[in-house]
């Protein structure tokens, strides 16, 4: 789907703007980290025996929530 966006003339209004907000999250990580040298998080927001059941629900889709503020941010493993 993002290279049919892409591809018809909505680059302009759909990229940039992703592009700023990604650049918005790295930049508050970075002034974070001026403070600390470590954010804890969880990586899973239940229990390792509830994620067990992966039938792709919503809550599924939801298991790596407190992952993707430091994908977004560019942070890597």
């Amino acid at each position: 789907m993002g290279t049919y966006v892409l591809s018809h003339g909505y680059y302009d209004a759909l990229l940039y703007p992703a592009m700023k907000v990604r650049r918005l999250i790295a930049s508050d990580f970075a002034r974070a980290f001026t403070q600390c040298d470590l954010i804890a998080v969880p990586s899973p927001p239940a229990s390792p025996s509830a994620l067990v059941k992966s039938g792709r629900s919503a809550s599924d889709y939801l298991a790596d929530l407190y992952t993707v503020p430091g994908s977004l941010a560019g942070f890597r493993p």
